[in-house]
């Protein structure tokens, strides 16, 4: 078969209208010609699909190299699977822009792609159907110029032009971009990338409400009985490059799915769109939803077992927070225990979804948390034994429980913050001075008690020092003229307190110690306060105001007379003296 007439390729034209325009220009009865000769099936062509042997055989016909014809058929790139191609490829029928149209009446093989829907030329939609009748085109009309039922030119179609900013635009931008420089402007993806990327999402996308327009559905599948039209798709691609645009649409996307209904349906869609994540080039969005994930688990509103965790079990160390069941069944704790853990502000515990969930970072501290027993704490601190109870009563300590054993344990860590704060300055030449129990002894009777004394030099007011570095409260030493100082104002201090001392007592009322045990011992004068010595011996304080009121009477001849309860004539404690 000889052509006479060898037209040159327009601008973007597809195979199949050059095939139809060299029909026309060479005065063929019809395309049929052309089929039978390179035995190629008339739907196979006017859908401008051709394999490699086709190809072939049509370089030879028109004497043009493969390379040139192969870009120019439905399968316009090479480095995209195929399979996956044909997917996104229109069939049977075409779709035009009328402003092309118009200058050229040929058919470009960019609009044979079901995605692209928008001439980025002119900003305006190709048209699927015919303006008049609504009627579907096919190659073989939009090639005679007309509509096949009304027989309205093409040219006159009337469409609608976009906006710029307009999402559908930049969506459709993207596309354009892809499909001409193969490179996507979000996520350096390549044209087979994307459109696998946007292929799993459908799963995804699939019958949820629009993000784009209120009331709209999206509908990414064609329904039984029913065709996917092209707008519809453009719809879903715009959705498609809204949820990928930041991280802050993509959990918006997954929020409006984890809310549908969980049937079957729902598990094999969220399933196929997990299927992206074989890919390495999507790593970045697999952390995304790994991370919203998290999120939702954190949250209890989805389960641990859930196919993103098992999938990579050791996502599940990234969590945040932990059932409260999980918590008991690993820790083998009780649900008491792990009740008064919280209560105790040892275990943070939160409600959320009808669920008691325990935040991670607090079980870890508390599994970490070292712990000592009564007897090392005192050890450590190089104290007494029973001298604990003691800082635990001053609050200097606190009571751990710990969740493996029963009995009372004390925080390491606690104990040598203490030690930290008492530990004065560190001098290894000969040092002066009275030592920490030593200055307990000295000053026992004046009413100097452990606790007391930390106190004194984690205020300051005692400046310890140390012969070594790793010490106990023992291993300090005391200035001893700091201690008589803080000695004087303490003794002060107690005597407004609690009183006068039995001796001061003695001096003010001018008795002996025998007339002062008569008037203890009758209840005439009674200690408001009895400090006991560790040795057994008494302390005995006596009210100010009680004092003064017995200095105005003569206890020396009522005591005399021996009728100390009777003749001793007292003022009422409630009445002033004068």
């Amino acid at each position: 078969m000889s052509i006479l007439i060898r037209p040159s390729f327009e601008k973007e034209e597809s195979l199949i209208s050059y095939l139809y325009r060299l029909t026309s220009l060479n005065y063929y009865p019809s395309i049929l010609t052309l089929s039978n000769h390179l035995g190629i099936s008339i739907r196979d062509m006017n859908n401008n699909r051709f394999d490699s042997d086709e190809l072939i055989r049509i370089s030879e016909l028109l004497n043009k190299c493969v390379r040139e014809i192969e870009n120019r058929t439905a399968l316009i790139n090479k480095s995209v699977d195929e399979q996956l191609l044909y997917k996104f490829v229109k069939k049977n029928n075409v779709k035009y822009c009328p402003a092309c149209y118009q200058e050229k009446q040929v058919y470009k093989y960019t609009w044979g792609m079901r995605p692209l829907n928008l001439c980025m030329e002119h900003g305006i939609e190709l048209l699927s159907n015919c303006s008049k009748c609504n009627a579907s085109i096919t190659i073989f009309y939009l090639m005679k110029g007309h509509c096949s039922q009304c027989s309205f030119p093409y040219s006159q179609g009337i469409t609608q032009k976009w906006s710029r900013e307009d999402v559908y635009y930049l969506s459709q931008q993207e596309l354009y971009k892809l499909f001409y420089t193969d490179q996507n402007q979000i996520r350096d993806l390549n044209l087979n990338q994307y459109l696998r990327l946007a292929y799993q999402t459908f799963f995804l996308l699939e019958e949820q409400p629009s993000f784009l327009n209120v009331g709209r559905i999206i509908k990414a599948f064609p329904q039984k009985n029913e065709n996917l039209s092209d707008c519809e798709l453009t719809h879903t691609f715009a959705n498609i490059h809204w949820m990928y645009s930041c991280t802050k649409n993509f959990h918006i996307v997954m929020e409006q799915f984890f809310t549908m209904k969980k049937e079957a349906k729902w598990y094999e869609r969220k399933s196929r769109f997990e299927d992206l994540f074989k890919y390495e080039c999507f790593s970045e969005i697999r952390k995304t939803y790994e991370s919203y994930c998290l999120f939702k688990v954190d949250k209890g509103l989805i389960r641990k077992d859930c196919s993103v965790f098992k999938q990579n079990p050791n996502l599940l160390d990234r969590r945040k927070y932990v059932r409260k069941e999980e918590v008991i069944r690993n820790t083998k704790m009780s649900k008491d225990k792990v009740e008064s853990l919280a209560n105790n502000n040892r275990l943070n515990v939160e409600f959320s979804s009808g669920k008691y969930l325990v935040e991670k970072k607090s079980l870890n501290k508390l599994s970490r948390e070292k712990l000592v027993t009564k007897r090392q704490a005192s050890i450590v601190l190089g104290i007494h034994y029973n001298s604990i109870d003691k800082l635990v009563s001053a609050k200097l300590l606190t009571i751990k429980q710990s969740h493996l054993k029963k009995y009372a344990n004390y925080s390491l860590s606690e104990i040598e913050e203490l030690l930290h704060a008492c530990r004065g300055e560190l001098i290894i030449d000969e040092t002066s001075g009275v030592k920490f129990y030593n200055a307990l002894t000295k000053y026992n009777t004046t009413g100097l008690t452990i606790v007391k004394l930390i106190e004194l030099i984690r205020s300051g007011e005692i400046r310890p020092i140390r012969k070594i570095e790793k010490h106990t409260l023992a291993d300090l030493y005391l200035d001893e003229t700091e201690l008589e100082s803080c000695m004087m104002v303490y003794r002060q201090k107690s005597k407004e307190q609690r009183g006068y001392y039995m001796k001061d007592v003695m001096k003010l009322l001018a008795v002996g110690e025998k007339t002062m045990r008569k008037l203890m011992d009758t209840k005439v004068m009674e200690p408001s306060f009895v400090l006991i010595m560790k040795d057994g011996r008494k302390r005995y304080f006596f009210e100010k105001e009680r004092i003064n009121q017995l200095r105005k009477v003569d206890l020396c001849d009522a005591v005399g007379r021996g009728h100390c309860n009777t003749s001793v004539k007292v003022r009422p404690r409630d009445t002033e003296s004068s």
